[in-house]
């Protein structure tokens, strides 16, 4: 393989022999200077600067990834050595020192509890397991079982045949069909009754790389990206409107398609670059279906490629084909990780009714509440006949976020809440 530096030498000679200017042959000191035919000489000397570009480009961003990496290893290095000062493990994130506290041991500041998970994961472990505890202890003359079910693989789908899917798919779970089934994951004491689906996205656009000083010889795929972009928005937006469910769950937001992300290769500042790729994600509400949007982004790509010609352009040089050199700007879409079905809950059902009449007793109010957020697993329970509730008793505000905690009598309110659920239920058998 060819160096960057020796490609850089040869481009460098060829660039050196088009500027050359030639004496004829046999002729005097004095005589017209040769300049051969100009025009194919302006066509290589351009394609030859264009080279000289993407090579230096090219240096440059081994430059700049050669500068991260020493960057890196000073960081991880400095990193070990505070970790080994401090007894703590290399799992800490980089931004610990960012944080007020501690995040990975429990400590408390009055009604406190501080620590990552506190709100969230952990917390609610602790809150279910003291509920089971109490439980055990009391022994109460119940008519029905109390299952509690502390999962794994919640948020990692790359892990396959652990966890609730794999709970459900062996039958494990069957019998609390027969009643109300609690996810205790959410926030600010509340029933949660919808979440959001979710699809992370890619969109590619390529190009033409070229100088920026000759923009009507190249593909901007820059420009291509954005355009595309809004027209898939405008067709997204207008396929998939506000629902009239939305008003009835609560949710803050309808379905949204939007970027987050801009990625490029590289490049000097006149270069215009090959190709882009701008990533985000389609938070839906739950009255669609997630199939069905992925299903709509795929043909709204492809609409766009088939009428490229026909896309909104940015000046008087801007296009997205160049009939000469048979090139066509192009676009694909690509969907990353598995995506997410947004969830109602049943507004219907006895376990709402007990969740909510809880919630007023012990909370004071009882005010639902729905998110684009996105739960996993949930959806799947529901298909399979669970009529599934949910609630928490973290802070949404604090809700994996830096300076994590939870409040204490917040947590011992969603222990009453439990207490009331099992005392309402109990009175139907």
């Amino acid at each position: 393989m060819v160096s960057i530096r020796d490609r850089l030498k040869q481009t460098k000679e060829n660039l050196v022999s088009l500027l050359e200017i030639h004496r004829k042959p046999r002729s005097k000191k004095k005589a017209t200077l040769e300049m051969g035919d100009s025009e194919d000489r302006l066509t290589k000397l351009e394609t030859k600067v264009s080279d000289l570009i993407t090579i230096l480009g090219e240096l440059g961003e081994q430059l700049r990834l050669t500068n991260l990496a020493t960057a890196s290893a000073s960081a991880s290095k400095k990193r070990r050595e505070r970790t080994k000062k401090k007894g703590v493990t290399e799992e800490e994130r980089d931004d610990v020192n960012d944080e007020e506290f501690d995040p990975f041991s429990l400590s408390t500041d009055g009604d406190k509890l501080r620590g990552r998970g506190t709100t969230d994961c952990l917390g609610h472990v602790a809150l279910v397991t003291e509920l089971m505890r109490k439980l055990g202890e009391t022994q109460p003359k119940l008519k029905s079982n109390v299952v509690a079910v502390f999962i794994a693989n919640e948020e990692d789908s790359s892990v396959l045949g652990v966890g609730v899917d794999a709970l459900v798919k062996d039958g494990l779970l069957n019998k609390l069909k027969q009643g109300p089934l609690f996810w205790i994951d959410t926030a600010d004491k509340q029933p949660c009754i919808g979440t959001g689906g979710m699809i992370s996205w890619k969109i590619k656009a390529e190009g033409k790389l070229f100088h920026s000083g000759l923009a009507h010889k190249a593909i901007n795929p820059l420009e291509l990206a954005m355009e595309a972009l809004k027209e898939v928005q405008l067709r997204f937006y207008r396929d998939f409107p506000p629902h009239p469910k939305e008003e009835v769950y609560g949710f803050a937001t309808p379905s949204t398609m939007k970027p987050t992300q801009w990625r490029y290769p590289g490049g000097g500042i006149s270069q215009i670059p090959a190709e882009c790729t701008i990533s985000g994600d389609v938070r839906l509400t739950p009255f669609y279906e997630i199939t069905d949007v992925a299903k709509k982004l795929q043909e709204y790509i492809d609409d766009i490629n088939a009428n490229i010609e026909k896309l909104d352009s940015r000046g008087p040089v801007s296009k997205y084909v160049l009939p000469d050199e048979h090139l066509r700007g192009r676009l694909t879409i690509s969907f990353d990780e598995a995506p997410v079905s947004g969830v109602a809950c049943n507004l219907d059902s006895r376990g709402f009714h007990v969740l909510c009449k809880a919630t007023k007793d012990v909370v004071g109010h009882v005010k639902p509440y729905s998110i684009t957020g996105s739960l996993p697993l949930i959806r799947g329970l529901q298909d399979e006949g669970f009529d599934v509730q949910t609630a928490g008793y973290g802070l949404m505000a604090t809700y994996h976020a830096k300076n994590e905690y939870c409040l204490l009598t917040d947590m011992c309110q969603g222990f009453q809440v439990f207490v009331s659920i099992i005392s309402q239920l109990e009175a139907d058998k």
